[in-house]
């Protein structure tokens, strides 16, 4: 995906907010967000974020930047705040 800092999401259900991670929001706050197989909640935070669903049948936030939201296979909600 071309992102500088991942983070993978484990198998199962979880929810993972952007700017959670002290390593990820040391690089500027683009985060960049992997869901899973489960059913993941990702949500995007401050910055250029990127949201990528799992398997699983994921919901996926865009934060207040400019993010990028990639479904998976699953059946994905996705959305993104007007700005």
């Amino acid at each position: 995906m071309g992102c500088q800092s991942c983070i993978p999401l484990p198998s199962g259900s979880r929810t993972l907010v952007g700017g959670d991670f002290p390593d990820v929001r040391a690089r500027g706050g683009d985060d960049c967000l992997h869901g899973g197989s489960g059913a993941d909640h990702l949500e995007g935070g401050r910055g250029k974020d990127v949201l990528a669903g799992g398997s699983g049948n994921d919901r996926l936030a865009g934060g207040p930047g400019r993010d990028r939201i990639d479904c998976g296979p699953g059946r994905d909600v996705a959305r993104v705040q007007p700005g």
